[in-house]
């Protein structure tokens, strides 16, 4: 009944459908997949009928996870079809896998078993042609006996010729590790890695490297060049792959590291780390083709170094910079160049962060005018700052980026939230008088905004609407909605009075008009029927809203919104509130 019916569905339902079988493997903890596991079927209707196959493989097969133990799940497999070589051949999916995850055990691949994972069927094709990406994650522990040095070098080579002829078009490649060992470890194992990984990395331009640090001590790379991307997370020993960006820095488009020494990103372009022939002392290296710049340092907080004066513009072309790391630089040094070329933005800072930002001179207004996503984590736990510096901060929050459309703003510990309201209001009126006084027709930089997330800053249904009203574009909200105030014990009443909310309505409506979609974020200690209150004079007064969320507990919240939407109080609007979808968001 089901096969008879396929045709007629369209074809993104068949996707989802199997997408949603691909995730009932991953379920079925069983050894031996059992006939009554969904997903068990879905591979048989797969097999046999070529409509199935014809409209699903294409999604079902597109990433999968091979291993040995299919009880083995990792983060990364997760969201995979998790399979064998023979689940893969038995559907012909070969050639629309794009990526795969190899899963193997140090002890499977010490004593050479390793093959059986890549076995495949008889007078059947070996190749994968359009995987792209080969992520290898090696993993075991507490590995005893002596280590047959040849036996090893063999299986490594073999492991590698086999990934290569069944991957030969693998560009990106993964690597990384789950080995906790002991004293029996044995000795050498990390000589033999670097083998496979000098080995497999031959002719690729992508790498990512996660490691954990009690396995690898040391990584000799090799001499590749023409990478286009390199990924290197639990940096413990950077200097191998320092000098790996170093060779390919006239190719590189990408680079995301995280760091443990905030000094490491410093030496990371410094061409005295690299003894280079330069004119200037403190010259760098510069990054021509790099567009993506993502770097994390763990030792996040104060740092007790000189600042450090290097000249020059590093990164001209960056278009996309995520930047949680203290700022040590005494100049603007990583955004030289790129001001009117970064799109993408992203910054971590403390209040030491932020007056060095002003005091270098990005902190401007409108000083970042191709940005189109702008988010800023502020964090002033355990710090003091002054009204003027509250003042000065929200007002480059509203202005630096005038043609953003995203902001994501988090303020933990903000003392001055009015202020961030009043600064809203300037750039308002600073837009309005400019308009008035221009012919000019672009959008002014709060009209820009279709995305706006304020987090860590509790705001009543008050202040929300102070806030959209400035924001005549905006098409999705998420705030964390203040519902209890603890000065006014009648808060909750203030909703739900009728008055309250005709007066709103002739005040403010239409507010918003071009506001969809509202979520509830962070919102789990908030009260949920207040919330609804929130949500409903919300859904009133901003004409095009049809969707409301609470990130956390969304069943209940719904119940909470409907049981309001239904009350007396709001009866004049049932048929607006009838329209709201209280659980889907967006």
């Amino acid at each position: 009944m089901v096969t008879a019916k396929l045709q007629e569905l369209p074809k993104h339902i068949t996707q989802r459908i199997a997408f949603k079988a691909a995730l009932w493997i991953k379920m079925d903890t069983d050894e031996v997949q059992t006939i009554s596991n969904p997903a068990c079927k879905m591979v048989n209707y797969l097999a046999v009928c070529q409509s199935w196959r014809h409209q699903c493989i294409p999604l079902y097969c597109q990433e999968i996870s091979i291993s040995f133990d299919k009880k083995h799940k990792t983060i990364e497999e997760s969201h995979y079809w998790q399979a064998t070589m023979h689940d893969v051949v038995r559907v012909s999916g070969q050639r629309f896998v794009r990526k795969v995850y190899l899963n193997i055990p140090l002890s499977q691949l010490i004593n050479g078993r390793f093959q059986k994972l890549l076995c495949l069927p008889p007078h059947c094709d070996s190749v994968f042609p359009n995987v792209q990406t080969v992520s290898l994650k090696l993993f075991g522990s507490n590995l005893d006996g002596e280590l047959a040095n040849a036996e090893l070098l063999e299986s490594i080579d073999m492991l590698s010729k086999q990934i290569k002829t069944m991957f030969p078009n693998g560009k990106q490649l993964e690597i990384s590790s789950s080995v906790l060992y002991g004293s029996d470890f044995p000795q050498g194992i990390q000589d033999y890695f670097d083998i496979l990984v000098s080995k497999l990395m031959s002719g690729i331009t992508g790498l990512v490297y996660n490691t954990q640090r009690e396995f690898f001590e040391r990584v000799p790379l090799p001499q590749v060049t023409g990478l286009v991307n390199i990924t290197y997370m639990e940096c413990y020993k950077p200097d191998p792959f320092l000098q790996l960006i170093f060779n390919n820095r006239d190719t590189l488009k990408s680079i995301n590291m995280e760091l443990l020494a905030p000094k490491t990103l410093a030496r990371m372009f410094s061409a005295d780390r690299y003894q280079l022939n330069t004119e200037k002392q403190n010259a760098i290296m510069v990054f021509e083709r790099l567009e993506r710049l993502r770097i994390i340092c763990y030792e996040y907080g104060p740092v007790q170094d000189t600042r450090i004066h290097i000249h020059g513009a590093p990164f001209p072309n960056l278009k996309r910079l995520v930047f949680y790391h203290p700022y040590i630089f005494a100049s603007d040094i990583l955004f030289r160049g790129n001001y009117d070329k970064l799109e993408y933005l992203k910054l971590s800072l403390d209040s030491e962060g932020i007056e060095r930002m002003f005091e270098d001179g990005i902190f401007r207004v409108e000083r970042f005018r191709a940005l189109l996503y702008m988010g800023m984590d502020i964090n002033l736990r355990h710090q003091t700052v002054s009204p003027e510096f509250g003042k000065q901060l929200c007002h480059v929050l509203w202005s630096l980026a005038p043609r953003r459309q995203n902001l994501s703003v988090d303020l933990l510990s903000f003392p001055y939230k009015e202020t961030f309201i009043q600064e809203l209001a300037t750039s308002a009126a600073c837009d309005m008088a400019t308009q008035k006084n221009s012919n000019n027709q672009e959008l002014q930089s709060l009209e820009s905004i279709r995305y706006l997330r304020i987090g860590s800053l509790d705001l009543d249904i008050h202040e929300t609407i102070q806030i959209l009203r400035h924001l005549p574009n905006i098409s999705q909200l998420k705030i964390n909605p203040k519902t209890i105030d603890t000065n006014k014990s009648r808060y909750l009443q203030d909703f739900v009075n009728t008055k309250y909310v005709d007066s709103a309505f002739h005040q403010f409506h239409p507010l918003a008009p071009c506001l969809r979609h509202v979520l509830f974020d962070q919102a789990v200690y908030s009260d949920m029927e207040g919330a609804s209150h929130f949500a409903a004079i919300l859904a009133i007064l901003c004409p095009k809203i049809d969707s409301v969320r609470w990130r956390m507990s969304s069943g209940v919240f719904e119940d909470c919104c409907k049981a309001t939407a239904a009350s007396k109080a709001y009866s004049k609007y049932t048929e607006r509130l009838g329209l709201v979808d209280w659980f889907k968001g967006s």
